[in-house]
C-alpha cells in the first residue's frame, strides 16, 4: 500500500471514532506504537498477538472513562483504511456479525500482522527528526498536552528535546485562568511566584470537545502538575458542588489512596467572580468521558 500524500496530511484526514463528544484515541495510539517499534528496530509488520496487550493497556490508560473493556483489534484493522498502516494475514478472516471487522480469534489464528507502510517506514527509519515531528504532530492533534510525556513514556518513544517543548498551557487562556484563581492551585492552594513568573501551577482545560480546545475561563481550573495529570487520566474529578471526587481505582494503591483520601470531598478554591466558576457542563463532560469513577 502506498500513498502520494504526506504522512501529516494523512494524519489530518484520519477518521477517528467518537465516544459521545470525545474523540477515540485508538488509531493515534496504534500509530505511535508502530513508530516506537521502528525506533526499537523491530520488524515493520508485527503480529497482532504480540502487540494486543500493549495496545489494550494504552487504551485503558489513555482512552478515558471507567470501562476496562477495550478493543485493540479496531485500530489494528482500521488504520490501514486511512492509508497510515499495512495489514496482512494468512487466508480469509472470520468477521463479526455486527460489521466487517475480523474477530479477535481470526486475527490471532490468521497470524495477522500490521505496521507502518513501506514508504513511511523507509522515510522515518533513519530520520530521527522526522520521527520526532510525526510523534509530536500526532500528540498535539489528538491528546491534551499534559498526557504527552505519559504517552511517550508508555511506548518508550525517542524524542528530541528541542521539539515540542513549550509551557503546559501558553497564551491568553493560561493567563486568564491563573488570574481568576490568583495563581493558586484550586485543589491544594499551592502557589509559587518568582520574578513575576508562576511555577508549579497549570491552567487545566476541563473539557476537550472533538479534540479541540475551548479557551473560555469557565472551561479552566488551576492545578499543580500532579493533580493535573490525575485529572487528565481520570483519577480525579470535580462534582457540580465543586467538591473533589477520587476514582475507585486508586484503592488498589494504599499509599496513593491514603494521600488522596485527604482531599476527597474537599471543595476547590473558586474565583471571586461567580461568572468565572468552572462550567458545570464542562465538569459533567469530564466526569462522563474521562473520570474512572
Amino acid at each position: 500500500m502506498n500513498s502520494n500524500s504526506s504522512i501529516f496530511d494523512r494524519i489530518d484526514n484520519m477518521r477517528v471514532g467518537k465516544r459521545g463528544e470525545r474523540i477515540a484515541p485508538h488509531k493515534p495510539l496504534y500509530l505511535l506504537s508502530c513508530i516506537a517499534a521502528l525506533q526499537r528496530a523491530e520488524p515493520r509488520l508485527r503480529l497482532f498477538s504480540d502487540i494486543r496487550d500493549e495496545l489494550a493497556a494504552s487504551l485503558r490508560l489513555f482512552g478515558g472513562g471507567r470501562s476496562t473493556s477495550v478493543s485493540p483489534q479496531y485500530p489494528f484493522w482500521r488504520l490501514p483504511h486511512d492509508n497510515l498502516a499495512d495489514f496482512d494475514a494468512e487466508g480469509s478472516l472470520a468477521t463479526r456479525q455486527s460489521n466487517d471487522d475480523p474477530t479477535v480469534a481470526s486475527l490471532i489464528e490468521g497470524k495477522a500482522r500490521g505496521g507502518l507502510l513501506v514508504d513511511d517506514y523507509k522515510a522515518l527509519k533513519d530520520d530521527i527528526r522526522m520521527q520526532n515531528s510525526v510523534i509530536h504532530y500526532t500528540l498535539d492533534k489528538f491528546f491534551p498536552e499534559i498526557l504527552h510525556e505519559e504517552i511517550i513514556g508508555f511506548f518508550r518513544l525517542i524524542t528530541i528535546s528541542q521539539y515540542g517543548v513549550r509551557a503546559a498551557d501558553p497564551g491568553e487562556f493560561r493567563s486568564q485562568v491563573l488570574e481568576a484563581y490568583k495563581s493558586r492551585c484550586a485543589v491544594s492552594g499551592f502557589s509559587l511566584n518568582a520574578s513575576g513568573l508562576v511555577f508549579g501551577v497549570d491552567a487545566v482545560r476541563i473539557a476537550l470537545l472533538d479534540g479541540g480546545k475551548n479557551d473560555s475561563v469557565t472551561n479552566g481550573v488551576t492545578m499543580t502538575p500532579l493533580y493535573h495529570k490525575l485529572f487528565s487520566l481520570g483519577f480525579l474529578a470535580i462534582g457540580d458542588d465543586y467538591r473533589i471526587l477520587i476514582a475507585d481505582a486508586l484503592e488498589d494503591n494504599p499509599d496513593a489512596c491514603q494521600r488522596m483520601i485527604q482531599i476527597q470531598g474537599r471543595r476547590i478554591a473558586l474565583p471571586e467572580k461567580e461568572s468565572k466558576y468552572p462550567s458545570k457542563d464542562a465538569l459533567g463532560w469530564h466526569r462522563k468521558w474521562i473520570f474512572k469513577g
